[in-house]
């Protein structure tokens, strides 16, 4: 009875002294931490008319450059025949967002007459970083074609300007004083390192294959995401007493037994979740206060069935 007694006092500390840090350390969702929602539609153009396979690759192409932005556990799901659904959670700046995530990105490399020589997508990485003389750049890499083409493109334009453009707006038109066979080179123009890394993700992501208008821009602020979170933590906490007072009163040292039992399965389970890396939403919440009952009510079969042999 001593031992017993010690297991359950060990466990009831280790639970209280783990359960909050637990919990609030596993990423939280939209719905609990706010963030942004954004309704993207594909729109038409005489250029690249919307099919299905083209809004396939603009979702792939969104959810790339969202992870690249490096923000939590984003969604990103196409709804209907032209819609995108972005939801980004703990993003309070949309007007970022968007200019990343909806921005077309068509790179072309234009001589002095005007004419497209290259494209992006004869690029292979871009990065941004600060050259020598201490100007936010966005170093790039061309494939092994890329690099050919670029080569006959500054050979040819020996000082002349190349313009290097973004969908349509100029970024840089540097004069070319030699012909570049590395296959590699920097666009200019960043006023920030912020801003060049946006480019370098743009440009990392690739052209987006059609036109996204935005249709919805819905902030859900912090004090929304605050109140839902102390209302899951309140039914949580109601629901685990009542469940253990229920099977102390019914089953009584086979109920204390229990709960330690749910107790560990609680810890266990935060655990797995923290240890995956998931993302905590409302109906998470739902979910594992549900796994708590069914897992009481397997208890209760069992201690039924035993008062029936006993009996």
């Amino acid at each position: 009875m001593i031992k017993f007694s010690a297991a359950v006092i060990i466990i009831l500390a280790a639970f209280i002294t783990f359960i909050y840090p637990l919990a609030n350390s596993i990423k939280q969702g939209l719905d609990l931490q706010g963030g942004t929602h954004i309704v993207l539609e594909a729109v038409d153009t005489p250029e690249a008319p919307v099919t299905d396979d083209s809004l396939n690759r603009a979702v792939s192409i969104v959810e790339r450059r969202i992870n690249e932005m490096g923000l939590t556990e984003p969604i990103v799901q196409k709804e209907g025949a032209r819609r995108i659904i972005v939801e980004l959670p703990g993003e309070k700046n949309p007007e970022k967002a968007i200019e990343t995530i909806g921005k077309t990105a068509v790179l072309e490399f234009k001589d002095e007459s005007g004419t497209t020589r290259m494209t992006g997508n004869d690029l292979k990485t871009a990065k941004e970083q600060i050259d020598q003389g201490h100007k936010n750049v966005v170093a790039i890499e061309f494939t092994d074609e890329g690099a050919k083409k670029f080569a006959d493109l500054t050979a040819s334009n020996v000082g002349h300007k190349i313009g290097i453009y973004l969908d349509g707006e100029l970024l840089t038109n540097p004069v070319v004083n030699e012909p570049i066979t590395g296959g590699k080179a920097v666009i200019t123009g960043s006023q920030t390192l912020e801003d060049a890394k946006n480019l370098a993700i743009l440009l990392r992501s690739g052209a987006l294959p059609v036109k996204l208008k935005v249709m919805e821009v819905r902030t859900i602020g912090p004090s929304l995401g605050l109140d839902s979170k102390i209302k899951s933590e309140k039914a949580f906490a109601i629901g685990i007493i009542l469940i253990m007072i229920f099977l102390i009163i019914i089953y009584r040292m086979s109920g204390v037994v229990a709960n330690i039992a749910l107790l560990v399965y609680v810890l266990i389970l935060l655990g797995i979740l923290k240890y995956l890396d998931a993302t905590l939403t409302l109906p998470g919440i739902a979910g594992i206060i549900l796994s708590m009952g069914f897992a009481v009510d397997a208890n209760i079969l069992i201690f039924e069935r035993f008062k029936e042999e006993v009996l």
